[in-house]
């Protein structure tokens, strides 16, 4: 089995020298792997540092949580050197922490559940008449476009009452709350899907999850509850709620932060980002079960640079959670395919969707839902080796 043929499945990547400069960050929840001592010196000489000897059950073991950095470098020495057994033994803890296949469950009595094995389809409700992709609506109407995404198949609903396209002006907290929780109190009365709030600001979180909404999507990443005068009263509010919390990355604000986006490597800082807001969020009481991540495709990054983010995203499933990949209509959209109208790359966003569940994407916020769950389960069954599949009617 070459490097390529082992690395590939996990990581969905061919080049596995990317990972001589990713940091070695602990990976928590990674399954222990487990070897004698015996086994351990005959293929990897010294214990590494991190790890250790223990008895178990009359037998020395060496055990330990590794780093994620460290496994994939140790995967190809180990295969370079004709050391298959070993390396085949690796891959396969890790196999277990980047697989799909994670399942969400929460609210009152267990009423949520997504199940990731295959995947999860978010339609987007903006209820502002400043979108980008000019599908803004009134109140009224976001209702009416719930309902139909949601006989479309979606398994979420986002609801926005603030644009962060770029360049966007701020609405006002009150403004907020009066646009998306009348659509939130009516959708949760008529459908049985989760409802998403998609806001930056603490006041509309705690009005939204006191009005049914079941997830928090934030482009802040909670930076701007940190930052709030109730920022103590607000994480308060959601440590001690259990629905899941979506963090994601962007580089500068909405006004101005397609003006000059730049990185030294885009991969490393969005999972260096997003792995120090999930250590916010721990520490504040948020527990890693209920958190997914969003690179932030379009937020602050240069149509090269979502590329990168794209063809590396299975390296976010070093957080230990899901992820989510949010392209709809978005301008990388339009670089690819030279369409200039927003409203017109639904196309063209599906196939990018569909690739983005074979690069190691969970859950997928869409304007065009129908579309996209065909899109994504065409990519399930080819993924999961042409299975037949049968999610909508």
């Amino acid at each position: 089995m070459t490097v390529s043929a082992l690395l590939e499945p996990i990581l969905g990547l061919t080049e596995p020298t990317w990972f001589s400069n990713f940091p070695n960050r602990l990976v928590e929840d990674l399954p222990t792997w487990t070897v004698t001592v015996t086994q351990w010196q005959k293929e990897w000489g010294e214990i590494p540092h991190g790890m250790e000897l223990v008895e178990v059950d009359g037998e020395t073991h060496c055990k330990g949580k590794l780093l994620f950095g460290q496994i994939i470098n140790w995967i190809v020495d180990l295969e370079s050197a004709g050391h298959i057994e070993a390396s085949e033994a690796l891959s396969s803890s890790i196999q277990g922490h980047t697989d799909k296949g994670r399942t969400l469950q929460w609210g009152e009595n267990n009423r949520w559940l997504l199940d990731l094995s295959q995947p999860r389809v978010m339609g987007i409700i903006n209820v502002t008449q400043d979108s980008f992709s000019g599908d803004g609506t009134t109140v009224d109407k976001a209702i009416a476009q719930g309902l139909q995404m949601a006989k479309q198949g979606a398994d979420i609903l986002d609801i926005g009452g603030e644009s962060t396209r770029p360049g966007a002006s701020k609405v006002d907290v009150d403004q907020e709350l009066a646009q998306v929780i009348p659509v939130i109190k009516a959708l949760v009365d008529k459908i049985d899907i989760p409802i998403s709030i998609d806001t930056s600001k603490p006041e509309v979180m705690a009005a939204s999850l006191g009005a049914g909404a079941a997830i928090i999507n934030d482009v802040s990443a909670l930076r701007g509850l940190e930052k709030s005068k109730k920022a103590e009263e607000s994480l308060k509010i959601l440590a001690n709620s259990d629905c899941p919390i979506i963090l994601m990355h962007m580089q500068g604000e909405p006004a101005t932060m397609q003006n000059a986006p730049s990185y030294s490597d885009v991969m490393l800082q969005v999972y260096s980002f997003l792995e120090q807001r999930i250590e916010f969020c721990l520490a504040n009481g948020i527990a890693k079960e209920r958190i997914i991540v969003d690179p932030g495709i379009g937020f602050g990054k240069t149509p090269e640079h979502n590329r990168t983010l794209m063809t590396q995203q299975r390296i976010l499933r070093g957080l230990g959670v899901p992820v989510l990949l949010g392209l709809s209509r978005k301008s990388i959209v339009g670089h690819l395919s030279g369409v200039s109208r927003p409203e017109q790359r639904d196309n063209s966003s599906n196939l990018l969707a569909a690739l983005g569940y074979l690069a190691g994407a969970d859950i997928f916020r869409v304007h065009d839902v129908r579309g996209a769950c065909e899109a994504l389960l065409v990519a399930k069954g080819w993924f999961k080796g042409m299975e037949s599949t049968q999610k909508h009617g």
